[in-house]
């Protein structure tokens, strides 16, 4: 299995140590500075961002101290914490921010905290059901790390029902019924269907081709 995130996405994630920023790097696009509207925004659209629910939605630990499982060097490793630090006290401010939220779990993940990432994004799939980007993250959490595929596949299609313009939630819940469902009948009915929504998606006609 090729490394994948959504956004975390379908891209490999890598840890740099400039300027005391951690980047995705994806393969077709340069880098973009995690935690940011834009690098959200760049992976599929602008999230729809609705009220939290009042009641039923328990919020994580915002004191929690993130559990390294990665292999990395101590300055990256500083970076994370530090970036973490910085996001948890955001977020004693305000725990509206959908963005933030969504920042802290991406480091979790980064850091190979599955059950922390996977705790704050079923947080925001509770707190912000119209979103379509935690939905993805989660399906790849469950799908490639947490080994549930029943989830991700629940999550991969919801994040679509969430956004269904939205190309690369097809090309992600594709790779996934290929590559971990072994489906590869699936992943082309999914593609096709990415495809018919967005006819000039280049990335999308080139997978199905490859599954045909």
């Amino acid at each position: 299995m090729n490394k994948r995130n959504i956004i975390w996405t379908s891209l490999g994630v890598v840890v740099v140590a400039a300027g005391g920023f951690l980047w995705i790097q994806n393969k077709s696009t340069s880098p973009v500075a995690l935690g940011t509207i834009s690098d959200i925004e760049a992976q599929g659209g602008k999230v729809e961002v609705q009220p939290i629910t009042s009641g039923g939605v328990s919020t994580p630990d915002l004191d929690y101290t993130v559990m390294f499982r990665a292999k990395m060097t101590p300055e990256a490793k500083a970076i994370i914490l530090k970036n973490i630090d910085e996001i948890q006290g955001r977020l004693q401010k305000d725990q509206t921010d959908f963005n933030t939220w969504n920042s802290l779990a991406q480091y979790y993940q980064v850091a190979e905290d599955h059950v922390a990432a996977q705790e704050v994004l079923e947080y925001l799939v509770k707190a912000f059901p119209t979103n379509h980007v935690a939905y993805g993250n989660l399906g790849f959490l469950y799908g490639y790390y947490l080994k549930d595929p029943i989830r991700a596949e629940q999550n991969y299609l919801k994040a679509i029902q969430n956004a269904p313009d939205q190309a690369f939630l097809y090309f992600q819940t594709a790779e996934f019924y290929r590559d971990v469902v072994k489906s590869i009948p699936k992943a082309l009915a999914i593609a096709q269907t990415g495809l018919s929504k967005n006819p000039q998606n280049e990335a999308l006609k080139q997978l199905v081709q490859t599954l045909k």
